[in-house]
């Protein structure tokens, strides 16, 4: 059902955009970042990002501005839209200083921290300690398992994966601001 009425919002939003505003709109345009749902050209030639939501649950809200965030720091688009029906929700999510961490953000900023070990930018050690160091006990501490594991056991243990086909390296600064 929430396909089915996300892909009903992205035609009617395609449509709204073209006749009453007049972009020349796509949808499902890749990115490097990922596929966006809506891009689309004014007639003064912003390049704009709409990301479409059906809903928004709890698990999925820091995923969800991870997401957009990426959109918007990949400078791809001159504005990157969110629309959907709770914008408070997301609204929240991004502007919260919750110290929550979302699981798929800390996997994808080990990704590319294990990358960074595997061009010999940094040593796997280095990055432990500046994580141990840098990242608030708070985070490092949050259990995301029912067996007591937290995520500075999971980042650990992401340390020794092999690095994975298309993950680009970061610098230790920037995976630590990710965490």
């Amino acid at each position: 059902m929430v396909l089915f009425v996300e892909e009903l919002a992205k035609q009617q939003l395609w449509h709204w955009l073209e006749t009453e505003r007049d972009l020349e709109v796509d949808g499902e345009v890749k990115t490097e970042e990922g596929r966006i749902d809506l891009a689309g050209r004014t007639p003064s030639g912003e390049y704009i990002g709409i990301e479409l939501k059906a809903s928004v649950d709890l698990e999925f809200r820091s995923t969800l501005s991870e997401q957009i965030q990426r959109y918007i720091d990949s400078e791809e688009f001159d504005k990157v839209y969110y629309a959907g029906p709770s914008v408070e929700e997301v609204k929240e999510a991004i502007e919260s200083s919750s110290k929550e961490p979302s699981l798929p953000v800390v996997r994808e900023a080990c990704k590319s921290l294990v990358q960074g070990i595997a061009d010999g930018k940094y040593e796997k050690q280095e990055v432990l300690d500046r994580i141990k160091g840098e990242v608030p006990e708070q985070i490092l501490s949050f259990e995301y398992a029912h067996d007591d594991r937290d995520i500075e056991d999971y980042i650990e243990r992401r340390m020794d994966y092999d690095p994975t086909k298309g993950s680009k390296p970061v610098t230790i600064e920037e995976g630590i601001k990710q965490i």
